[in-house]
């Protein structure tokens, strides 16, 4: 064996990727799927609807949010799944 030192080169963008990827698959296995945060973008695409719709349901008619700052609403994924079966059996 050489002693001199082994060089790596990589694509910097694809480190990022995997760190990112890495972390968020950790993330998502200690805190688990109720605190996946979703915007009202992304929970308008997965129930049909505008992200206005999903914001004045969370002022109107209850759907759980959580406010990060004065213009920032997440909701989390678990949230929204029974806020949805409710109004759907109601």
């Amino acid at each position: 064996m050489s002693d001199r030192p082994v060089m790596i080169v990589a694509d910097e963008e694809l480190i990022r990727r995997i760190v990112r990827e890495e972390v968020e698959r950790v993330l998502a296995r200690e805190a688990g799927p109720r605190l996946r945060l979703l915007t009202a973008d992304e929970v308008g695409e997965r129930l049909g609807v505008d992200r206005r719709t999903v914001l004045r349901w969370a002022r109107e008619e209850g759907l759980p949010s959580r406010r990060l700052g004065p213009r920032e609403v997440r909701f989390a994924a678990e949230d929204v799944l029974e806020w949805s079966e409710t109004r759907r059996a109601g």
